[in-house]
């Protein structure tokens, strides 16, 4: 259920649910039905998650990587994490990246991890021809749109958890405290955001 009662999502495959988390057995998901708040066409989005990977080879990986979240179909692509999985020459690499609606190489940033099963709270912001990444609400990496020649649109895919629902993988791990906000966190929101989040 979506806390502020605008977007309930619905279960694909066996999802575990515990107190604080739900737990994601390399064939299941989350839908989200798609949202302008979900967007940064017009504006911004920053996305955060409490990330788990129990097993970084992932559910069936397409190009040595696993979506793990993200906003996109063939036709209407807009945002992707991502993580590498173990053997790939980025193994560990955690990512966000945003597409262009036909696809295509898309403009990342990332941060390196190690191949365990710690809990990491990981931010990405997309707005001003940018997008950024932050691990545990340490800025690790900024990258421009422009460099790929991106320009975000608002497509009506749905948002996945757990995957991106266009067969590029799935995650084996835990996600809590997803949460989408329409700007950038402020160095104060990222600290009050760490607050609240239950560990």
């Amino acid at each position: 259920c979506d806390q502020i009662g605008n977007a309930d999502g619905s279960v694909i495959g066996e999802v575990e649910f515990g107190s604080d988390w739900a737990r994601f057995d390399g064939e299941s998901a989350i839908r989200l039905p798609d949202g302008e708040y979900f967007s940064a066409a017009d504006g911004a989005i920053t996305v955060l998650a409490v990330l788990s990977v129990e097993d970084w080879s992932g559910g069936d990986p397409l190009n040595g990587y696993v979506h793990w979240a993200g906003k996109g179909r063939p036709g209407a692509q807009e945002w992707a994490f991502r993580h590498y999985v173990e053997g790939d020459d980025r193994e560990g690499r955690v990512s966000f990246y945003a597409f262009s609606a036909e696809g295509g190489l898309g403009a990342g940033s990332y941060f390196q991890s190690e191949l365990n099963d710690d809990v990491v709270v990981v931010t990405a912001t997309l707005m001003d021809g940018m997008v950024s990444i932050w691990k545990d609400g340490s800025l690790q990496d900024m990258d421009w749109l422009s460099q790929y020649g991106v320009v975000p649109t608002d497509g009506d895919a749905d948002v996945y958890l757990g995957t991106r629902g266009d067969g590029s993988g799935y995650l084996v791990g835990r996600l809590r405290d997803v949460a989408f906000f329409d700007h950038e966190l402020t160095a104060e929101e990222m600290e009050e955001v760490h607050d609240v989040i239950s560990w």
